[in-house]
């Protein structure tokens, strides 16, 4: 039987690839969210902004 021990979690983000620069990012109200042009070109079909509720 092997043992395992976890020494820490990691995080990868857009905000951030460590646990202090994402928070820091969190808490000065960021987010990760962005519009990629690049797909434009594809033409792809979609409805934006979903629609909620009704």
């Amino acid at each position: 039987m092997r043992r395992v021990v976890v020494t820490g979690i990691g995080i990868a983000s857009p905000l951030g690839c460590d646990f202090g620069e994402a928070s820091a990012r969190l808490r000065a109200n960021e987010h990760g969210i962005t519009t990629m042009p690049e797909w434009d070109a594809l033409a792809l079909r979609r409805a934006w902004p979903p629609r909620c509720g009704s």
